[in-house]
């Protein structure tokens, strides 16, 4: 579905990609992708519950969990990377936006973590997505695992 100009939306997700200025219409391919914090969470709550969306299999729990399984690591954060999704050692999968926009799920923990960040200024993994690995970690996993909130997707 074609949205504001220059955006190919996608429903439910609330999601856009911006699409190239030249005549032919191409999106920007794994860049310049606009979700709304709520899109994101349903995002990760989708994935923490193994694809199923509003009670629906919309995407292969096998695909899911192959697409978290390390394929390579990053030598800037040190992280796993599978099929989109960086791995980290205590058990999320993170997809990473500039600036620090992070979707993250625990499966283990029952974690659907949107984080929304500054999107005008990097987010380098040895500085400031540093620090939101280290909420991630700390306050985050430490919530999961001694209660849950469940916030409307």
């Amino acid at each position: 579905m074609l949205g504001e100009e220059g955006k190919a939306c996608f429903s439910p997700w609330s999601t856009c990609w911006l699409r190239s200025s030249q005549e032919f219409e191409k999106s920007l391919g794994g860049n310049n992708m606009a979700l709304s914090p709520k899109a994101m969470l349903r995002i990760a709550s989708m994935v923490r519950g193994d694809g199923v969306f509003n009670g629906e299999q919309v995407i292969l729990r096998q695909w899911i969990n192959e697409s978290m399984i390390p394929r390579a690591y990053s030598s800037w954060s040190g992280l796993g990377y599978g099929y989109g999704w960086f791995i980290t050692p205590s058990g999320y999968v993170i997809a990473r936006g500039y600036g620090g926009q992070i979707i993250a799920a625990h499966k283990e923990r029952q974690l659907a973590v949107a984080i929304t960040s500054d999107p005008n200024h990097p987010a380098g993994s040895d500085g400031y997505f540093g620090q939101l690995l280290e909420l991630l970690d700390g306050p985050l996993l430490a919530f999961g695992s001694s209660s849950r909130l469940e916030l409307s997707t």
